[in-house]
């Protein structure tokens, strides 16, 4: 996603289709509960890393690997 649109949705704020999620120290259960609200709707984005005031904190560099791979076991892998 580019920048520009990035900033783009993050002015307009929450909405039906866009939830900012803190994730500080790992992704949330209300992250889960939004994918599967997205899921059973049209979808949307979720911004990890950006506070519900649309404040970004971003997330600690070496904490995203492990956050996308918890994230892909989670929604998409069955043991």
């Amino acid at each position: 996603m580019e920048l520009e649109k990035l900033h783009s949705i993050i002015d307009h704020g929450e909405n039906i289709h866009t939830e900012f999620k803190r994730c500080g120290n790992g992704i949330e259960k209300d992250v889960y509960e939004t994918v599967c609200a997205f899921a059973n709707r049209f979808g949307g984005d979720i911004l990890c890393g950006v506070l519900d005031s649309g404040e970004i904190r971003g997330l600690p560099k070496k904490a995203v690997p492990s956050l996308i791979k918890n994230m892909v076991q989670s929604l998409f892998l069955c043991d």
